[in-house]
Formats: structure tokens, C-alpha cells, sequence
């Protein structure tokens, strides 16, 4: 009941809250933060365009030598994305008022180019007693925004994206000498 107000989903299982006794605390200051890469640990097989090339040679039929270099996974991936999270929090009071303010920053990036998500949040706690602890007024405030891109419809990746990749040509451009993306009959 009360726990899922507060908490959300995450009190579906029960909160277990403790109360310690009140003290004055120091105005505390603190940051976290780290940074990470991520990469495809078994990318696609895929021929090269000297692969491509030698095929041809070798009379392999429906294949057309378009004059390109293009590693079609390249083209439809980041080589190093980095994600990044930091937070950082104040809190403090004395033993009738308490405060605890904090704010959070995600952005991941996707493998693939146009994907990722970035999310940034806050939250303010503040709570006061008087008369002699027998009035409490507490105050919280949280905000949320949330930037999904999946290249897909919702929340859920489409693998669809960037499939069409995989059968390409590695000897086609991709972009014509005009400017517009090539497109493979």
C-alpha cells in the first residue's frame, strides 16, 4: 500500500523502512559518476569487397562490381559508443529539519548510429518537525524525462533497422555522386 505509493513498481515486494534517531548532520556533497564503451563481441560475417570481388572472378552469378569500398556494418554502427552517468546529491539538516536533494544524468549510446537513450532526473526531499515532534511535514518532489531512440516503434528495438545492411553490395556507394543515397536494385 504505502510503500508502492512511494516507491512505485519497485515497493511491489515490500519497502522495509527505518527510522534512526535524529542528529545534526553536515551539509554533505558528493558526486558519482563513471563512463564505459561498448562493442559487438561476434559482428556479423560479411564480405569484404575484395571478398566480393574475388566471388565475381570466380563467375559467381547475380554479383555486379559497382567500383565502392563499403563495410556496410561500419556505415550502420558506432565504433566506440560511450555512456556516461553522474549524479550528485546534497543533504544535511538538524533534528528537526532534514533536506536530500540529488540530480542524475544517463546517456547511453547505442550501437547502432540513431540509437541510444539519455535520462535525467531529480529529487527533493524535505522534511520538518515541531511541536515537540508531534507535527511532521515532509516534502517530496521528483521529475523524470526520459529520451528513448530505438530506431523502432515505442521502446523495443528494430532489428529491422539495420538487417537491410547485412546483403548489401560492399561495392556500392552510399550516396550517389549527386548527393542522394544510392539505392541497390
Amino acid at each position: 500500500g504505502s510503500a508502492a505509493a512511494i516507491y512505485g513498481t519497485r515497493g511491489s515486494n515490500g519497502v522495509i523502512l527505518i527510522t534512526t534517531r535524529d542528529m545534526e548532520m553536515t551539509p554533505t556533497l558528493r558526486y558519482e559518476g563513471s563512463l564505459s564503451t561498448q562493442s559487438f563481441i561476434n559482428p556479423p560475417d560479411m564480405l569484404s569487397p575484395d571478398q566480393y570481388r574475388q566471388r565475381l572472378a570466380e563467375g559467381t552469378s547475380g554479383f555486379q562490381d559497382l567500383g565502392h569500398n563499403t563495410d556496410w556494418m561500419q556505415e550502420v554502427s558506432r565504433r566506440t559508443p560511450v555512456s556516461q552517468v553522474h549524479n550528485l546529491s546534497l543533504s544535511g539538516g538538524s533534528s528537526q529539519t532534514s533536506y536530500m536533494a540529488s540530480l542524475g544524468y544517463r546517456d547511453f549510446e547505442g550501437v547502432f548510429l540513431e540509437t541510444g537513450r539519455s535520462v535525467l532526473n531529480g529529487r527533493v526531499n524535505l522534511r520538518h518537525r515541531m511541536f515537540d515532534n508531534k507535527v511532521s511535514f515532509n516534502l517530496q518532489f521528483l521529475s523524470n524525462q526520459d529520451q528513448y531512440n530505438s530506431l523502432g516503434p515505442g521502446t523495443s528495438f528494430d532489428d529491422t533497422i539495420y538487417k537491410p545492411a547485412f546483403p548489401r553490395n560492399p561495392t556500392a556507394p552510399v550516396m550517389n555522386a549527386d548527393g542522394t543515397w544510392h539505392e541497390q536494385p
